[in-house]
């Protein structure tokens, strides 16, 4: 295995010494493969959602494993990424607050910036309103997120793309409408009307 270097969140990551081990990683469906040495020891994050300072703990290099047909690979289609393991310290900016982070896995990804991270404070939410009745009632998504959960986060220079693992939803539902605006009304549709004899 030969020696890696990757630039992101203002920091150069080198990954060097040849191999140390090899391990499965069954919750990312991903071959792991540690390398003997991984700087910088303490990594400084400047990135605009993602910064903070955190303790390097290994680097690796991960190869995605999926039982696919080759035209439905998805992430298993790529040649693996370098990845900078640290311990907590990264601060995730999201809605106007730094999220601290626990330990996280920054993957060197050509072109985009992965990171995945424990959420390592206490729970925050995330809401969501799709749409408002005439009558004012809002149909509304509101993710809570709480400590332990996991974040992963894609980003690129024209998207973000989230997902956290141990969220909860709530969700509140408007009535159903017509496209006139009408409430249905759900008791008659299941009426049984005898036909006239």
């Amino acid at each position: 295995m030969s020696d890696s270097a990757f630039s992101t969140l203002g920091a150069t990551v080198a990954l060097s010494g040849g191999p140390a081990g090899i391990a499965w990683d069954a919750a990312a469906s991903e071959i792991v493969f540690a390398y003997a040495g991984a700087t910088p020891a303490p990594f400084a994050a400047a990135g605009v959602s993602i910064a903070g300072r955190a303790t390097t703990l290994a680097g690796q290099y991960r190869l995605p494993v999926a039982r696919a047909a080759p035209t439905a690979l998805g992430a298993a289609a790529s040649g693996g990424v370098p990845t900078l393991v640290v311990d907590a310290g990264l601060r995730w900016l999201f809605e106007g607050q730094r999220i601290r982070l626990g330990p996280a896995q920054v993957l060197g990804q050509q072109g985009s910036l992965g990171l995945r991270a424990l959420v390592n404070q206490q729970p925050f939410s995330d809401a969501f309103t799709l749409w408002t009745t005439p009558d004012g009632r809002a149909t509304t998504f509101t993710f809570q997120v709480p400590r332990g959960a996991i974040l992963a986060t894609q980003q690129s220079a024209t998207v973000e793309a989230r997902l956290v693992f141990g969220a909860m939803l709530e969700a509140a539902i408007d009535r159903p409408l017509t496209v006139t605006g009408r409430v249905i009304a759900l008791d008659k549709l299941c009426e049984r009307r005898r036909r006239p004899r």
